[in-house]
Protein backbone atom coordinates (compact mmCIF):
# COMPACT_ATOMS: atom_id res chain seq x y z
CA UNK A 1 0.00 0.00 0.00
CA UNK A 2 1.28 3.46 -0.87
CA UNK A 3 2.52 5.57 2.04
CA UNK A 4 2.62 8.92 0.26
CA UNK A 5 -0.35 10.79 -1.21
CA UNK A 6 -1.08 14.12 -2.84
CA UNK A 7 -4.28 15.53 -1.35
CA UNK A 8 -5.96 18.50 -2.96
CA UNK A 9 -9.10 20.12 -4.16
CA UNK A 10 -10.33 22.73 -6.58
CA UNK A 11 -13.38 24.86 -7.22
CA UNK A 12 -13.68 26.22 -10.72
CA UNK A 13 -15.87 29.12 -11.90
CA UNK A 14 -19.37 27.89 -11.05
CA UNK A 15 -21.11 30.24 -13.47
CA UNK A 16 -19.13 28.72 -16.35
CA UNK A 17 -20.74 25.34 -15.70
CA UNK A 18 -24.27 26.52 -15.18
CA UNK A 19 -24.19 26.76 -11.39
CA UNK A 20 -25.47 29.60 -9.29
CA UNK A 21 -24.70 31.14 -5.93
CA UNK A 22 -27.94 29.77 -4.46
CA UNK A 23 -27.13 26.28 -5.76
CA UNK A 24 -23.67 26.16 -4.21
CA UNK A 25 -24.85 27.50 -0.87
CA UNK A 26 -28.00 25.46 -0.51
CA UNK A 27 -28.06 22.64 2.03
CA UNK A 28 -29.94 19.93 0.16
CA UNK A 29 -30.84 18.10 3.37
CA UNK A 30 -32.54 21.17 4.81
CA UNK A 31 -33.79 22.57 1.53
CA UNK A 32 -32.58 26.02 2.52
CA UNK A 33 -29.47 28.12 2.09
CA UNK A 34 -26.57 27.76 4.52
CA UNK A 35 -26.65 31.45 5.27
CA UNK A 36 -30.28 31.13 6.35
CA UNK A 37 -29.30 28.20 8.57
CA UNK A 38 -26.97 30.55 10.43
CA UNK A 39 -30.05 32.31 11.73
CA UNK A 40 -30.45 29.36 14.12
CA UNK A 41 -27.39 30.60 16.03
CA UNK A 42 -29.58 32.93 18.06
CA UNK A 43 -28.91 30.80 21.15
CA UNK A 44 -25.45 32.38 21.24
CA UNK A 45 -26.98 35.87 21.32
CA UNK A 46 -24.74 37.31 18.62
CA UNK A 47 -25.30 40.95 17.71
CA UNK A 48 -24.85 42.42 14.25
CA UNK A 49 -22.09 44.66 15.65
CA UNK A 50 -20.24 41.64 17.05
CA UNK A 51 -20.57 39.72 13.79
CA UNK A 52 -19.33 42.67 11.72
CA UNK A 53 -16.42 43.24 14.14
CA UNK A 54 -15.26 39.66 13.61
CA UNK A 55 -15.49 40.12 9.83
CA UNK A 56 -13.48 43.34 10.09
CA UNK A 57 -10.84 41.50 12.11
CA UNK A 58 -10.58 38.86 9.39
CA UNK A 59 -10.11 41.41 6.61
CA UNK A 60 -7.57 43.49 8.51
CA UNK A 61 -5.50 40.49 9.56
CA UNK A 62 -5.57 39.01 6.07
CA UNK A 63 -4.52 42.34 4.58
CA UNK A 64 -1.60 42.59 7.01
CA UNK A 65 -0.57 39.01 6.18
CA UNK A 66 -0.78 39.74 2.47
CA UNK A 67 1.19 42.99 2.71
CA UNK A 68 3.91 41.44 4.88
CA UNK A 69 4.42 38.56 2.45
CA UNK A 70 3.10 35.96 4.90
CA UNK A 71 0.32 34.74 2.59
CA UNK A 72 2.73 34.60 -0.33
CA UNK A 73 4.47 31.69 1.40
CA UNK A 74 1.38 29.58 0.63
CA UNK A 75 0.56 30.86 -2.85
CA UNK A 76 1.88 29.71 -6.20
CA UNK A 77 1.64 32.70 -8.58
CA UNK A 78 -0.12 32.09 -11.88
CA UNK A 79 0.78 33.90 -15.10
CA UNK A 80 -2.33 35.15 -16.89
CA UNK A 81 -2.14 35.75 -20.59
CA UNK A 82 -3.26 39.05 -22.04
CA UNK A 83 -6.85 39.32 -23.18
CA UNK A 84 -8.69 41.77 -25.35
CA UNK A 85 -9.51 43.90 -22.32
CA UNK A 86 -6.57 43.29 -19.97
CA UNK A 87 -2.79 43.05 -20.33
CA UNK A 88 -0.95 39.95 -19.20
CA UNK A 89 -0.23 39.85 -15.48
CA UNK A 90 0.91 37.73 -12.57
CA UNK A 91 -1.97 36.62 -10.36
CA UNK A 92 -0.52 36.27 -6.86
CA UNK A 93 -3.01 37.65 -4.31
CA UNK A 94 -6.50 36.64 -3.24
CA UNK A 95 -9.00 39.18 -4.52
CA UNK A 96 -11.53 39.12 -1.68
CA UNK A 97 -9.41 40.81 0.98
CA UNK A 98 -10.74 44.28 1.85
CA UNK A 99 -8.02 45.81 3.98
CA UNK A 100 -9.55 49.28 3.85
CA UNK A 101 -13.06 48.31 4.89
CA UNK A 102 -14.44 49.80 8.09
CA UNK A 103 -17.05 49.03 10.72
CA UNK A 104 -19.23 51.77 9.24
CA UNK A 105 -19.06 50.29 5.75
CA UNK A 106 -19.91 46.82 7.01
CA UNK A 107 -22.80 48.15 9.08
CA UNK A 108 -24.28 49.84 5.99
CA UNK A 109 -24.66 46.55 4.10
CA UNK A 110 -28.15 45.08 3.89
CA UNK A 111 -28.84 41.56 5.21
CA UNK A 112 -28.99 38.75 2.67
CA UNK A 113 -32.42 37.31 1.77
CA UNK A 114 -34.18 35.42 4.58
CA UNK A 115 -31.67 36.61 7.18
CA UNK A 116 -31.47 39.46 9.65
CA UNK A 117 -27.73 39.78 10.30
CA UNK A 118 -25.84 37.96 7.49
CA UNK A 119 -24.45 40.28 4.83
CA UNK A 120 -22.02 40.06 1.95
CA UNK A 121 -19.49 41.74 4.23
CA UNK A 122 -19.62 39.23 7.08
CA UNK A 123 -19.87 36.09 4.91
CA UNK A 124 -17.04 34.30 3.13
CA UNK A 125 -16.62 35.00 -0.55
CA UNK A 126 -17.44 32.16 -2.93
CA UNK A 127 -14.01 32.09 -4.56
CA UNK A 128 -12.35 30.02 -7.23
CA UNK A 129 -9.16 28.30 -6.15
CA UNK A 130 -7.13 25.14 -5.71
CA UNK A 131 -4.89 23.76 -3.01
CA UNK A 132 -2.76 20.67 -2.45
CA UNK A 133 -0.56 19.06 0.18
CA UNK A 134 1.50 15.88 0.38
CA UNK A 135 0.70 13.44 3.18
CA UNK A 136 3.19 10.67 3.84
CA UNK A 137 4.28 8.27 6.53
CA UNK A 138 7.53 8.97 8.37
CA UNK A 139 9.46 6.26 6.49
CA UNK A 140 8.10 7.43 3.14
CA UNK A 141 9.11 11.04 3.83
CA UNK A 142 12.57 9.88 4.83
CA UNK A 143 12.95 7.79 1.68
CA UNK A 144 11.93 10.80 -0.42
CA UNK A 145 14.46 12.96 1.37
CA UNK A 146 11.90 15.53 2.54
CA UNK A 147 11.42 17.11 5.95
CA UNK A 148 7.73 17.17 6.94
CA UNK A 149 6.30 20.59 7.69
CA UNK A 150 3.99 19.07 10.30
CA UNK A 151 2.75 15.79 11.75
CA UNK A 152 -0.89 14.80 12.04
CA UNK A 153 -1.43 14.02 15.73
CA UNK A 154 -5.17 13.33 15.77
CA UNK A 155 -8.40 13.96 13.90
CA UNK A 156 -12.11 13.79 14.65
CA UNK A 157 -15.54 14.36 13.15
CA UNK A 158 -18.87 15.29 14.70
CA UNK A 159 -22.41 15.92 13.49
CA UNK A 160 -25.33 17.83 14.97
CA UNK A 161 -28.92 18.51 13.98
CA UNK A 162 -28.51 19.75 10.38
CA UNK A 163 -30.33 22.99 11.14
CA UNK A 164 -27.36 24.09 13.29
CA UNK A 165 -24.98 24.53 10.39
CA UNK A 166 -21.39 25.38 11.30
CA UNK A 167 -21.16 24.65 15.04
CA UNK A 168 -19.99 21.00 14.95
CA UNK A 169 -16.26 21.93 14.73
CA UNK A 170 -16.40 22.92 18.42
CA UNK A 171 -17.35 19.34 19.30
CA UNK A 172 -14.91 17.80 16.80
CA UNK A 173 -12.02 19.90 18.15
CA UNK A 174 -12.73 18.69 21.70
CA UNK A 175 -12.69 15.07 20.46
CA UNK A 176 -9.43 15.58 18.54
CA UNK A 177 -7.70 17.12 21.56
CA UNK A 178 -8.83 14.22 23.71
CA UNK A 179 -7.46 11.73 21.19
CA UNK A 180 -4.19 13.68 21.03
CA UNK A 181 -4.03 13.67 24.85
CA UNK A 182 -3.54 17.42 24.84
CA UNK A 183 -5.19 20.19 26.82
CA UNK A 184 -6.50 23.36 25.12
CA UNK A 185 -3.65 25.30 26.73
CA UNK A 186 -1.16 23.18 24.76
CA UNK A 187 -2.44 24.61 21.47
CA UNK A 188 -0.33 27.47 20.13
CA UNK A 189 -2.36 28.30 17.01
CA UNK A 190 -6.08 27.82 16.35
CA UNK A 191 -7.64 27.89 12.88
CA UNK A 192 -11.43 28.05 12.87
CA UNK A 193 -13.15 28.08 9.49
CA UNK A 194 -15.09 31.25 8.73
CA UNK A 195 -17.88 30.18 6.39
CA UNK A 196 -19.69 33.11 7.98
CA UNK A 197 -18.52 35.40 10.75
CA UNK A 198 -21.59 34.42 12.78
CA UNK A 199 -20.83 30.72 12.34
CA UNK A 200 -17.19 31.15 13.46
CA UNK A 201 -18.36 33.13 16.49
CA UNK A 202 -20.84 30.36 17.27
CA UNK A 203 -17.96 27.86 17.34
CA UNK A 204 -15.99 30.15 19.65
CA UNK A 205 -19.01 30.52 21.94
CA UNK A 206 -19.53 26.76 22.05
CA UNK A 207 -15.88 25.79 22.59
CA UNK A 208 -15.76 26.81 26.29
CA UNK A 209 -18.70 24.46 26.92
CA UNK A 210 -16.73 21.61 25.34
CA UNK A 211 -13.30 22.54 26.77
CA UNK A 212 -14.07 23.07 30.46
CA UNK A 213 -14.38 26.83 30.17
CA UNK A 214 -11.30 27.41 28.01
CA UNK A 215 -11.54 30.43 25.70
CA UNK A 216 -9.27 30.67 22.67
CA UNK A 217 -6.82 33.60 23.07
CA UNK A 218 -7.35 36.20 20.36
CA UNK A 219 -3.67 36.33 19.41
CA UNK A 220 -3.69 32.59 18.66
CA UNK A 221 -6.90 32.57 16.61
CA UNK A 222 -6.81 32.84 12.80
CA UNK A 223 -3.72 35.07 12.98
CA UNK A 224 -3.72 35.69 9.23
CA UNK A 225 -7.42 36.25 8.80
CA UNK A 226 -9.82 33.63 7.53
CA UNK A 227 -12.28 32.71 4.83
CA UNK A 228 -14.45 35.81 5.35
CA UNK A 229 -11.55 37.77 3.85
CA UNK A 230 -9.58 35.21 1.85
CA UNK A 231 -12.56 33.39 0.38
CA UNK A 232 -13.96 29.88 0.56
CA UNK A 233 -13.42 27.86 -2.64
CA UNK A 234 -15.45 24.72 -1.98
CA UNK A 235 -13.25 21.66 -2.32
CA UNK A 236 -10.02 23.60 -1.75
CA UNK A 237 -10.45 25.21 1.67
CA UNK A 238 -9.70 22.07 3.70
CA UNK A 239 -6.17 21.53 2.42
CA UNK A 240 -5.60 25.30 2.37
CA UNK A 241 -6.28 25.40 6.11
CA UNK A 242 -3.90 22.50 6.77
CA UNK A 243 -1.13 24.32 4.90
CA UNK A 244 -1.90 27.62 6.66
CA UNK A 245 -1.75 26.02 10.10
CA UNK A 246 1.39 24.00 9.39
CA UNK A 247 3.15 27.06 7.96
CA UNK A 248 2.17 29.21 10.94
CA UNK A 249 3.50 26.64 13.42
CA UNK A 250 6.78 26.59 11.53
CA UNK A 251 7.11 30.39 11.43
CA UNK A 252 6.25 30.81 15.11
CA UNK A 253 8.43 27.87 16.10
CA UNK A 254 5.35 26.72 17.99
CA UNK A 255 4.53 23.11 18.67
CA UNK A 256 0.79 22.35 18.38
CA UNK A 257 -2.07 23.67 16.29
CA UNK A 258 -5.78 22.86 16.09
CA UNK A 259 -8.03 23.21 13.08
CA UNK A 260 -11.83 23.06 12.90
CA UNK A 261 -13.84 23.20 9.68
CA UNK A 262 -17.61 23.08 9.30
CA UNK A 263 -19.46 21.13 6.63
CA UNK A 264 -23.03 21.45 5.44
CA UNK A 265 -25.86 19.53 7.13
CA UNK A 266 -24.52 20.05 10.66
CA UNK A 267 -21.17 18.31 10.23
CA UNK A 268 -17.68 19.30 11.39
CA UNK A 269 -14.12 18.00 11.19
CA UNK A 270 -11.04 18.75 13.27
CA UNK A 271 -7.32 18.13 13.10
CA UNK A 272 -4.44 18.52 15.54
CA UNK A 273 -1.01 19.15 14.02
CA UNK A 274 2.45 19.14 15.51
CA UNK A 275 5.31 21.20 14.12
CA UNK A 276 7.52 18.94 12.01
CA UNK A 277 10.59 20.20 13.80
CA UNK A 278 9.22 18.93 17.13
CA UNK A 279 7.91 15.56 15.96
Amino acid sequence: MSEAFVLGGVRTPFAKYGGSLSHFRTDDLLGTTMVAACEHLDRYELSREEIDAFALRSHHRAAAARDSGRLALEIHPVELAATKNQPGRTFEHDEGIRGHTSAEQLAALRPQPNTTEMTAGNSSGLSDGASAIVMASGPAAESLGIAPLARVVASATHALDPQYMGIAPAFAIAKALQRARLSPGDIDVWEVHEAFAAQALGVLRELPHQLDGFEVPDDRLNPNGGAVAIGHPFGASGTRYVLTLATELHLRQARYGALGVCVGSGQGVALVLENGEDS
